[in-house]
């Protein structure tokens, strides 16, 4: 697998290895986000609400919670990969970081989204965030 974890982070390569290992594209996504040198973490969601996420160990605490609404990439063509964009990280976790996105959707209404965490400098709580999460 190591060959598939050496370039910058990519959804097209995690699901490079779904093909490659005759693995599902869920497993390999998440198997990817585990084992890269980078610190990500995938979300699974379908028609748009969260289903579930797999992190590694030094990316931050999502503010995720089951059915919540995600806000996810313009591009909801099935099959396709979005390119990397900038996200507003309060929308996905309790820190101030510097956090991309890439998203696929698939069939049935099912996405997956690739959250890379660009740079733990600045990796203050965010208070506010996290005062409104915790009194829902």
């Amino acid at each position: 697998m190591r060959p598939y974890l050496k370039s910058r982070p990519n959804l097209n390569e995690a699901l490079r290895l779904a093909n490659a290992f005759d693995i599902s594209r869920e497993a390999a996504v998440r198997r990817y986000v585990e084992l890269h040198d980078e610190i990500l973490a995938t979300v699974f969601c379908r028609d748009g609400q969260f289903i579930y996420a797999q992190r590694n160990d030094r990316f931050a605490s999502l503010c995720l919670r089951k059915g919540q609404q995600v806000l996810l990439a313009a591009d909801r063509e099935d099959g396709v990969i979005s390119a990397f964009e900038d996200v507003d990280a309060a929308d996905w976790v309790y820190q101030r970081v510097k956090l991309a996105a890439q998203t696929v959707f698939q069939q049935g209404g099912f996405s997956t989204t690739l959250l890379h965490l660009e740079d733990e400098e600045e990796d203050e709580p965010l208070e506010d965030t996290y005062d409104r999460f915790r009194s829902e």
